[in-house]
């Protein structure tokens, strides 16, 4: 990849990226890595016989991102709030009714998953795709705006 960086990659690195793991784009060349918290964390112990071959193999790229100065840190996925982002669509659905029960399935226990199900009961993920898409697309573009890092869509 090189700059400008394009900003559907950076959106699926953001939306898709797990949990255990963190992405970095390069601010000089545009490239985009993602490492594992396993990686990361191997990067600084010294490897033996036991450390997995994968990892070993790794170690020297993950040592240099972590290492640089040109990778920045995109934000995760607790920065990126998903559950404002859940909330702010449900504020758009016209139908009171809809939108209320909506609201009431963010809070509580596996508020995630009962959000999914009824923005799929009630037909509405292709608009929930929408929204999500445009505010994740919002936070990285104020985040490779911030850091001066040239984007196209």
């Amino acid at each position: 990849m090189s700059l400008p960086v394009n900003i559907k990659e950076v959106l699926e690195a953001l939306i898709y990226t797990e949990d255990d793991c963190t992405t970095y784009v390069n601010k000089v060349t545009g490239e985009l890595a993602t490492i594992s918290d396993e990686e990361s964390n191997y990067a600084h112990q010294k490897l033996d016989e036991t450390v997995p071959e994968w990892i070993v193999a790794g170690t020297p790229r993950v040592k240099q991102i972590l290492e640089s100065e040109d990778f920045l840190e995109m934000p995760s996925k607790y920065d990126l709030h998903e559950e404002n982002i859940r909330k702010t669509f449900c504020e758009t659905i016209e139908k009171e009714d809809v939108k209320n029960y909506l609201l009431k399935t963010l809070n509580g226990k596996h508020a995630e998953d009962n959000f999914t199900k009824f923005i799929d009961e009630f037909d509405l993920n292709s608009k929930w795709v929408a929204h999500r898409d445009n505010s994740m697309k919002e936070i990285a573009t104020n985040f490779l705006d911030e850091h001066s890092i040239p984007y196209q869509d």
